[in-house]
């Protein structure tokens, strides 16, 4: 499926571990050319080339995390004109023999709406509610919603794993953390991951102009480990 969030991290990645890989190089081929206090002189100077894009490289990750967070952020607001005539289903005071096929069937179609989602997730919670004073068998309780924090908590794994990644690439041999550069974000390994965040471009949909500001910072306590 792939993400295009998730593809940015990754040409973040790649590009750093080629850049470490040249200054790598080069500075072997100072130590072969060069006497002990040349080359280090020399080898300083590309390393302070690398620190520059060590922090590049790390800015960039948490720049596409933040961007994600606002987007998801403004996910949290709800919109009316995302409303559709399933809410009879779900308001307060509705009495519908709803059953958990028909939750899972709403839940999938409605799982990147998330003002219907949040709308089924309050309807379960109250289901949830009923059942705990009886002891009654809850039936609705392997019904999950995804809502725009499962989402943000799989992006902020993402972020924080390629961070780990960049700087082990900074920090070691480049052919050490060449598979890892490889297999970073691969989509086999992580689909129970991309199962929740899908492809990424539903998230446009909440770039909406309409959509107030402070919406985007509804998830900045969710942050990644700069």
């Amino acid at each position: 499926m792939g993400n295009i969030y998730i593809a940015e991290f990754q040409h973040t990645i790649k590009d750093f571990h080629n850049r470490m890989k040249s200054y790598q190089a080069e500075i072997a081929d100072n130590n072969s050319k060069y006497n002990d206090e040349y080359a280090k002189k020399a080898n300083d100077a590309v390393m302070e080339r690398a620190r520059a894009d060590y922090d590049t490289a790390r800015a960039k990750i948490g720049d596409t995390y933040r961007s994600v967070r606002a987007l998801l952020g403004n996910a949290m607001f709800l919109d009316a004109e995302k409303v559709t005539a399933d809410r009879l289903f779900f308001e307060f005071g509705a009495n519908y023999d709803l059953r958990p096929t028909d939750i899972n069937a709403f839940i999938e179609r409605y799982r990147n709406n998330f003002t219907m989602s949040r709308m089924i997730s309050d309807w379960l919670e109250r289901k949830h509610i009923e059942a705990e004073p009886t002891q009654s068998v809850d039936e609705f309780y392997d019904c999950k919603v995804k809502l725009p924090i499962d989402e943000l908590r799989v992006y902020q794994q993402f972020g924080n794993s390629a961070l780990s990644l960049i700087d082990s690439i900074f920090t070691s041999p480049v052919d050490e953390t060449e598979k890892q550069v490889k297999y970073y974000g691969d989509e086999e390994f992580g689909a129970p991951l991309y199962s929740v965040i899908e492809s990424g471009f539903h998230l446009s949909d909440y770039k909406s102009k309409r959509i107030p500001e402070q919406m985007s910072h509804y998830f900045d306590d969710v942050d990644l480990h700069m």
